[in-house]
């Protein structure tokens, strides 16, 4: 993969489980997971719609990040701006001390809570 070859900054680390993980180099912006069918990316999406990557649909987590698979290396070369984009949202979200971890909402998905919590003043 040319991930490293985005940023000098970038490093990575490989795990016991057949997994590496990417950084920016502050956090974490790509989860790779080898699997016999090919490989797993999630990306840090910052709640942003990216082409060719999936939003996670669990319901409490993900909400910042979203799921590639790569089944034939013909499909390499077209994940690389989506990886380009998510080390750009990653960077941008450090700039702007946003959460960024599998927990963090998405900056829409807080303004919806507050929406549907707060106090009616009406009454």
């Amino acid at each position: 993969m040319q991930v490293k070859e985005i940023s000098d900054e970038i490093w990575h680390k490989v795990t016991k489980t057949p997994m590496i993980t990417y950084y920016s180099p502050e956090r974490v912006f790509i989860y790779l997971h080898l699997q016999k069918q090919g490989l797993k990316l999630e990306l840090f999406t910052s709640g942003e719609s990216i082409e060719g990557v999936k939003n996670l649909e669990y319901k409490r987590g993900g909400a910042k990040w979203g799921v590639l698979y790569i089944t034939d290396t013909a499909q390499l070369e077209k994940t690389i701006p989506a990886i380009k984009r998510s080390y750009g949202l990653i960077k941008d979200a450090i700039r702007n001390n946003e959460p960024t971890g599998w927990y963090a909402d998405s900056e829409l998905e807080s303004n919806e809570d507050d929406e549907r919590t707060a106090p009616n003043d009406a009454l």
